[in-house]
């Protein structure tokens, strides 16, 4: 016997949402309140984690007119990769975090 077989309703937990019935029904499980809100949270986190170092670049870059004036930066950006060595170079890795936490 498969997992599935044997485990239907976990098995539609993990894989897709849907569980198998004898006779080879699907019907769909419903996630409650609870694991739907952490589901969500665990995704909003994720998601944000991620694009952070883009957004953090891009922010830097917005910004780079103002960081000229006060002399934060002796010349305005050749592009993306040249603000990302800045970063890693002034500020260090965990700078294109600063703004997610």
């Amino acid at each position: 016997p498969s997992t599935m077989s044997m485990y239907p309703q976990l098995y539609a937990r993990n894989f897709g949402g849907m569980a198998a019935e004898a006779g080879g029904e699907k019907r769909k499980i419903k996630l409650g309140f609870g694991e739907n809100f952490v589901l969500s949270g665990i995704a909003a986190v994720t998601s944000k984690t991620i694009a952070a170092p883009l957004e953090r670049v891009k922010m830097v870059i917005q910004n780079q007119d103002e960081m000229l004036k006060r002399g934060t930066l002796d010349k305005p950006f050749g592009g993306i990769m040249d603000c990302t060595r800045w970063i890693m170079n002034n500020e260090g890795v965990a700078a294109f975090w600063r703004s997610n936490f």
